[in-house]
């Protein structure tokens, strides 16, 4: 009789033993119980299961998981390819509705329905401006942000060659650097710690909400080069320049972070704000600490914010899906304080905007969150006015030809259209504005605009000697470096005290425009000027602010003005002019021949510098000491007797 087959087992010695329900598979060689308990399987015997048999098993696994992956990845690939194709469809279309709306206003001559209907296609009133960036903001049609970075030819050579050669990651760089300057604080903790908390103090109001919580230990060892950065500000705020040997240490630490942090990405949020903070403010003192460019750390700091933040994913969340991560407002605030910085910093030196339109259009995201501010609102209201005076600055030329001065004198004064546009818009919020930024910004532009207006009135043949529209032009001038003045006076010293950069280059400005103009003055307005920026000076003095860069600089320039006022008295006297100087709130009708031959005309191309130049080195005259006198009335007049005297 034929011996009875053996039957193979179906299921393995230790699931028989559990009465357990036992699958065998193959490529793993044992029953998923016991591949999963790591135990011997009785299977794998019984299937005679070798090693070259269990790899080609998972390789034609690997391989049918592979081909579908690749399925997948070439239907993606079709997909993104037909959306390409679709979107320079749309792009055509929209190119070619832009250039019959154009054409039709070329036709009709009408300038404003041209910004009336691309403003209408933006389909934002925030965004209406950004559309004649020209020169100073890169034009991009595709608002594509950084979809295809990671799809970049360099991006992923940098990913092979990373891979091949085992680089190092760029950000340990940073951290070896940090710890020189964690041996700094390691040596003077207490000091540092002080120092740190009181910038934080004394400049709350500029400081990003949504970073720090405190200042401690644990945040110092988490972010060390933001640390290092409210030290040495904290240094630099300090009366009478103390602490100079450590100020010397610490600035040279900050600029070698500064500079392998240049190089480094991706930078930590907290690295990009402390770029920020130098940017808005100086780290270096006088005489031997070069001062650094803001406008190249600004433009710096915008790009390593679009290296390291995800701003597709940023907008995704608060468009697509109404999420309002904390995290996100905290970056957007970063950002958009990078973008004034910049802005200004491009509009005071004369530079171009390092920034494309499509990236600079997430700035007003910050307003749709739940617990946006106020300080949120005026940051955008700030942008919004420095788009539209960049867009002036875009064809200054013909913008000065296009002006029709009948149209925009009011009261002897001129009323830019642009500017007066945008104080309508944010009228409500300029009103709540208690610290004064925007006004402080709109009376900036209005001094700069004036100034480069007489310039090229002056360089016009046709429009030279036209001494109305000169009149009406310094008149406008004067008018808003008055009100800087005054407003500084007004604001609060909590406000004052631990102002960027930017406001001092403001107040400084605004004294040097009066400086360059007081010789179409008269006697009255000449002392009523020098009496407002000596109050300048002793307001700075009385805040707190003894001994720094601000009260130095404005001191030079009270200096120079009244020496100036006193030299110009001395001459008018000897050649008996009197008062013939013109008033600067002369009627603008009055052309006569007296007026022509006036000191008015004799006035050359105003010169920013032209005040403080003329003692750069001068040692002998020492500002007096304000502690010497009780009230400013005496103060003001010993400036003069002390120049009288000498």
């Amino acid at each position: 009789s034929k011996k009875p087959k053996k039957r193979r087992a179906l299921s393995c010695l230790s699931c028989r033993k559990l009465k357990t329900r036992c699958d065998f598979e193959l490529h793993l060689g044992k029953c998923h119980r016991c591949y999963k308990l790591r135990l011997e399987c009785s299977l794998t015997t019984e299937y005679n299961i070798n090693p070259d048999q269990l790899r080609a098993s998972r390789l034609d696994t690997i391989a049918d998981k592979s081909s579908d992956i690749n399925g997948i990845n070439t239907r993606l690939n079709n997909v993104e390819a037909s959306m390409g194709k679709l979107a320079q469809k749309m792009d055509m279309l929209i190119q070619m509705v832009g250039n019959n709306q154009f054409s039709s206003a070329g036709e009709n001559g009408t300038n404003s329905n041209v910004t009336r209907r691309l403003s209408g296609s933006i389909g934002s009133d925030q965004r209406s401006q950004l559309t004649s960036f020209a020169k100073h903001i890169t034009r991009n049609t595709n608002n594509d942000l950084d979809t295809y970075v990671k799809e970049s030819p360099l991006s992923i050579i940098k990913q092979i060659d990373s891979k091949l050669f085992k680089r190092i990651n760029k950000y340990d760089l940073l951290e070896k650097a940090c710890e020189e300057f964690l041996e700094f604080y390691y040596a003077n903790e207490e000091l540092c710690l002080q120092l740190g908390k009181s910038f934080l103090e004394i400049s709350h109001f500029w400081i990003i909400p949504g970073g720090i919580k405190e200042l401690n230990r644990k945040y110092v060892m988490e972010h060390p080069f933001i640390t290092c950065v409210f030290v040495i500000l904290a240094m630099c705020f300090d009366e009478n320049y103390n602490y100079v040997e450590e100020q010397k240490a610490l600035y040279r630490l900050t600029t070698k972070l500064l500079g392998i942090a240049l190089i480094t990405d991706p930078l930590t949020d907290h690295d990009i704000e402390a770029i920020l903070y130098i940017s808005l403010y100086n780290i270096a003192r006088k005489p031997k600490q070069p001062q650094i460019d803001n406008w190249f750390l600004s433009a710096t700091g915008i790009k390593h914010f679009i290296l390291s933040m995800d701003f597709i994913a940023i907008k995704e969340r608060i468009l697509r899906y109404n999420i309002f991560d904390p995290d996100d407002l905290y970056h957007l605030r970063i950002w958009n304080s990078l973008c004034a910085s910049h802005f200004q910093a491009a509009i005071s030196s004369g530079r171009p905007v390092s920034i494309t339109k499509d990236y600079f259009d997430i700035h007003s995201l910050s307003l749709k969150f739940p617990k946006a501010t106020i300080g949120d609102a005026i940051k955008v209201s700030e942008l919004d006015l420095d788009v539209k005076f960049l867009t002036i600055l875009d064809d200054l030329s013909q913008y000065f030809k296009t002006i029709d001065f009948e149209e925009i004198v009011c009261d002897n004064f001129l009323k830019f259209k642009e500017l007066e546009s945008w104080k309508l818009k944010w009228e409500h919020l300029i009103k709540k504005d208690v610290s004064g930024i925007l006004l402080f910004a709109y009376d900036y532009f209005y001094i700069i605009l004036s100034r480069r207006l007489i310039g090229y009135i002056k360089c016009d043949k046709t429009r030279s000697k036209d001494t109305r529209r000169l009149s009406y032009t310094y008149n406008t001038a004067c008018h808003h470096s008055f009100m800087t003045l005054e407003r500084l006076l007004k604001l609060p010293s909590s406000l004052i005290r631990g102002s960027p950069s930017t406001a001092l280059a403001q107040i400084v400005y605004a004294s040097l425009t009066l400086c360059d103009f007081l010789q179409i003055m008269n006697v009255e307005e000449k002392t009523m000027t020098l009496n407002l920026i000596s109050k300048i000076y002793w307001h700075l003095n009385h805040i707190g602010e003894k001994m720094n860069d601000a009260t130095d600089t404005v001191g030079k320039i009270i200096k120079s003005i009244v020496e100036a006022a006193n030299n110009n008295n001395n001459n008018n006297n000897n050649n008996n002019t009197g008062n013939s100087t013109t008033s600067l709130a002369a009627n603008g009708n009055a052309t006569n021949s007296k007026r022509e031959n006036s000191e008015f005309m004799k006035v050359t191309e105003p010169n920013p510098t032209s005040s403080y130049q003329k003692h750069p080195n001068d040692t002998s005259v020492e500002i007096p000491d304000v502690s010497q006198f009780n009230t400013f009335e005496e103060f003001f007049n010993g400036l003069f007797s002390d120049l009288q005297g000498n």
